[in-house]
C-alpha cells in the first residue's frame, strides 16, 4: 500500500501542471529595430531653442530597460510570459517640463509606443490611439514643417486629453525629442 500511495506521488509529481506549451515560457521581446526608438544609452545633454531664440538646456537619462515575468505568482515551472519595456526622462528644468518616453511589449505581443508629460495629471500623447499601441512604425514617420523648419522621418504624437499645455510633440529615433509645440503657439525646438 505504501508503494502504491508513493508511486501516485510521483507520477503526480513527475506530470507537471496542465494546458503548459512545450517550452513554458513566452518571449513578447522588442526587436532590435524598436529597442533602437530611444537613443540614448547614457546621460545625454541637449539644449532647445525657444520662439524667443533663447537656449534651454534639457537633459535625457540613459535608458532603462526591464524584462518582466507578468506570470511570477503563478506557476513559474509551468509557464512564463516575458515583456520588455524601454524608456528614457527628458528633464528640461527652466520650462519646468518632465517628459518620459516609452517603448514595450504586452501579454498580446501589441508594440506600445508613446510620450508622458509627467505632472499633476499626467498627460499621454501617442500616434495613433490613446492606449499607445501602434503597428507598422515605418508607415508613421512623416516629414513636417512647423514654425518654418523642416523635420524630417519624426513621429508625430498627440495629446489624449483636451486642453494640454502641450499641443504636438515631434520624436525622431535618431535625435529624440525635435520639437514640443505649445497652446500658445510657442515651442521648442531641439538645437542641432
Amino acid at each position: 500500500m505504501k508503494n502504491l500511495i508513493f508511486l501516485i506521488l510521483i507520477l503526480l509529481s513527475s506530470s507537471g501542471c496542465e494546458n503548459c506549451s512545450d517550452d513554458g515560457e513566452v518571449n513578447n521581446l522588442l526587436t532590435d529595430t524598436e529597442r533602437e526608438l530611444i537613443p540614448f544609452t547614457s546621460t545625454t545633454i541637449v539644449n532647445f531653442i525657444n520662439v524667443n531664440s533663447e537656449t534651454l538646456p534639457g537633459q535625457y537619462d540613459a535608458k532603462t530597460n526591464e524584462i518582466r515575468d507578468l506570470d511570477i505568482s503563478n506557476d513559474e515551472e509551468c509557464f512564463a510570459t516575458n515583456i520588455e519595456n524601454e524608456l528614457t526622462i527628458l528633464e528640461i528644468a527652466e520650462q519646468n517640463l518632465t517628459i518620459q518616453i516609452s517603448v514595450g511589449t504586452d501579454r498580446n505581443d501589441n508594440l506600445g509606443f508613446a510620450i508622458d508629460l509627467i505632472q499633476d495629471p499626467t498627460q499621454r500623447f501617442v500616434l495613433l490611439e490613446c492606449d499607445g499601441i501602434v503597428e507598422n512604425l515605418e508607415n508613421l514617420r512623416k516629414e513636417i514643417t512647423s514654425h518654418g523648419f523642416q523635420f524630417t522621418n519624426v513621429y508625430v504624437f498627440t495629446p489624449c486629453t483636451e486642453n494640454s499645455v502641450v499641443q504636438r510633440i515631434l520624436y525622431s529615433s535618431e535625435n529624440g525629442i525635435e520639437l514640443i509645440e505649445f497652446a500658445d503657439d510657442t515651442f521648442l525646438r531641439l538645437d542641432l
